[in-house]
């Protein structure tokens, strides 16, 4: 890894780093001229400079205070600032060279010489008296030169122009890299040294990312929780279609105060009923006057529609007709609630090839229900079910048994028939 010594010019001379000590937390940060026991009057801007939450270089090194020691006294300004940047990111990387005294800036293959400001952002600021600085530098500049030493100048795009015709003027350029930095972070594609993006960035981004794998992995794992409790209940639920305490046990669940339990039974509540409204259409009913005409040979048995309800006239004769639109084979069962008093009708069950009809002739003499239960599917349950409606309906409650039937996903149909051939299709 290449190594590098930095120099901080200033209008009076050019100043090297001889030592950077990192100090106790909460010791105050301080610039002191090498081995002196007094700080310089720069040393409060160099705490800010270093620390938290106007600083960047704890930013960089997580470390809050050092002691920096340089050649010679800077008293005023922050053109210091860039040079001190760059030898703290090279300090951290066990790639800075120091000075050994005043007289001896010290020997290195590699230099950085810069001036600049930093902000926040690490953006680099122009400063002033850039052609001072380097008329200062020359000398040594050209000794360096004579050496073969590679020398980088880093200053801010305000700041190139004037440091390019100074080093044009000098006859410098073609043995030096210049370098125009508008960013901190950009160093290190110069200087070919993995510095800042990093070490800047690297805990900040770590831990952002360690949290967030951290809360997806818990919502995965919340969610892998539910989804497996959540499946258990409908498994459950499966199991116990045409058990006598099924309805009780989902009615039950659905008011519970367990969430697994209550949203399990509203989601196969749910499922069940999508199905049975998407069966609902595998059998198409139709109410079919016989036609009787008046003199003026218009019918007058002709149904009236209004929504749910159909209506004909109390002496016309009417039939029921039952299509199996569904593709497939057809399971139907009837229940028809007799009107006489002598007892119900039986109970019916038929099944449908796709397309064929089934048709009820004169059925306004007979019943006050009729309900049709039908699937794809033969369920010998169904019977007991409507049984129960038909031998105990005074006891039973038949909203229970439909929604017993939606449970189950199975289609169905109603219908009550009034006086006066009133029907109505109840949903």
């Amino acid at each position: 890894m290449n190594e590098f010594l930095v120099l901080v010019p200033t209008t009076q001379k050019l100043v090297g780093i001889t030592d950077i000590i990192e100090e106790n937390k909460g010791v105050l940060p301080v610039v002191c001229v090498t081995n002196e026991l007094k700080s310089l009057p720069i040393s409060n801007e160099y705490k800010n400079f270093v620390q938290n939450p106007t600083g960047i270089v704890e930013n960089f090194t997580n470390i809050s205070s050092y002691r920096i020691d340089v050649t010679d006294e800077i008293n005023t300004g922050n053109s210091w600032q860039l040079s001190f940047a760059i030898a703290h990111l090279l300090h951290h990387k066990n790639s800075l060279i120091f000075s050994k005294s005043k007289k001896n800036l010290g020997d290195a293959k590699n230099i950085i010489w810069s001036t600049g400001r930093l902000n926040k952002n690490l953006d680099i600021i122009d400063v002033n008296h850039i052609t001072s600085k380097l008329e200062i530098s020359l000398p040594y500049l050209r000794e360096a030169i004579q050496n073969k030493v590679n020398i980088n100048i880093c200053v801010s795009p305000n700041n190139y122009n004037e440091a390019f015709l100074f080093l044009r003027k000098h006859g410098l350029l073609k043995y030096v890299k210049f370098i125009k930095l508008d960013n901190l972070n950009n160093l290190s594609k110069f200087i070919n040294i993995d510095l800042i993006p990093k070490i800047n960035n690297y805990k900040k981004h770590n831990l952002t990312k360690i949290l967030k794998i951290f809360f997806i992995s818990l919502i995965s794992v919340c969610f892998i929780f539910s989804g497996f409790q959540i499946i258990s209940h409908i498994k459950n639920y499966n199991e116990m279609i045409g058990k006598d305490n099924f309805l009780i046990e989902i009615n039950k669940d659905r008011n519970s105060t367990n969430f697994f339990k209550s949203f399990a039974a509203f989601l196969f509540s749910y499922i069940q009923n999508f199905e049975r409204l998407s069966k609902s259409d595998f059998l198409k009913v139709n109410f079919i006057s016989n036609f009787s005409f008046n003199e003026d040979r218009k019918s007058k048995c002709n149904f009236l529609k209004k929504d749910n309800k159909f209506s004909l006239q109390s002496h016309c004769n009417y039939f029921i007709e039952m299509t199996n639109v569904s593709g497939r084979k057809l399971y139907l069962w009837i229940y028809k609630k007799n009107k006489s008093v002598l007892g119900d009708l039986p109970l019916e069950k038929s099944i449908l090839a796709p397309g064929e009809k089934l048709i009820l002739e004169n059925e306004n003499e007979k019943i006050n229900r009729l309900i049709l239960v039908f699937s794809d599917k033969s369920n010998n349950k169904i019977e007991g079910k409507l049984n129960n409606i038909r031998l105990y309906e005074k006891n039973v409650k038949i909203e229970n048994q439909f929604e017993r039937f939606s449970n189950l996903g199975f289609g169905f149909k109603v219908y009550d028939f009034s006086k006066n051939i009133h029907i109505t299709e109840l949903k």
